[in-house]
Order: structure tokens, then C-alpha cells, then sequence
């Protein structure tokens, strides 16, 4: 005998079979949910991100002009700086398009 439980407020739906196959089970547990957990974090980070840059906009150039902060690395351009910030922008607004759509499925996900 199958088990089974009560449809989650899908039209026409009855009962659902819980998935136990383990391999699903999982993947879900190890990349599921942590994408979902990643996925928020980089989104609060971004709000963050986004917050700041009027106070330091201004200061930023859109060329190479390399940021002299010391680090060992190559160093960071203006223009770097800027498409950083537009990535930014663009990944915040995606997902709070149509209502926060796709973050509401996100903060779902995490929050069972």
C-alpha cells in the first residue's frame, strides 16, 4: 500500500504520493535547499549593495581606472564597479518582479 496525503491546494487533486526514493530526497536536502538559502542571501545582500551606491555613485568612474585599495589582486576598474552594481540591480529586480514572485518561492523553500 501506497502512502499517501491530502492534496496541497491543487485543483482537481486528491491525494499526492510522497516522494521517498532517497536519491531524490537527497538531492533536495543537499542542493535544493541550499541553492534556495544562497539565493535569498545574495538577495539581502544586494538590497544592501543597492542601499549604499547613491552615497558613493558619484565618486566612481566608468572607465578602468583601477581602484587603489592595496590588495595584491589585479586590481578593480570603476567600470568593474559600475557593472557589478547593474548586475546587482538586475538580479534584485527579477526577483521582485510580478509581485515578488520568485522570491516568495525562495523564501517558501526555505522557511519549511
Amino acid at each position: 500500500m501506497q502512502d499517501t496525503v491530502a492534496g496541497a491546494g491543487l485543483e482537481g487533486a486528491t491525494t499526492l504520493t510522497p516522494i521517498t526514493d532517497q536519491r531524490v530526497i537527497d538531492y533536495a536536502t543537499d542542493f535544493t535547499r541550499q541553492q534556495a538559502l544562497l539565493a535569498i542571501q545574495t538577495y539581502e545582500a544586494g538590497k544592501k549593495v543597492l542601499a549604499r551606491w547613491p552615497a558613493v555613485s558619484a565618486f566612481v568612474p566608468t572607465d578602468d581606472s583601477p581602484l587603489m585599495d592595496g590588495n595584491t589582486r589585479a586590481p578593480l576598474t570603476g567600470a568593474m564597479i559600475w557593472n557589478v552594481y547593474y548586475r546587482t540591480s538586475e538580479f534584485v529586480a527579477d526577483l521582485e518582479a510580478n509581485g515578488n514572485a520568485k522570491l516568495l518561492t525562495l523564501y517558501a523553500i526555505i522557511a519549511m
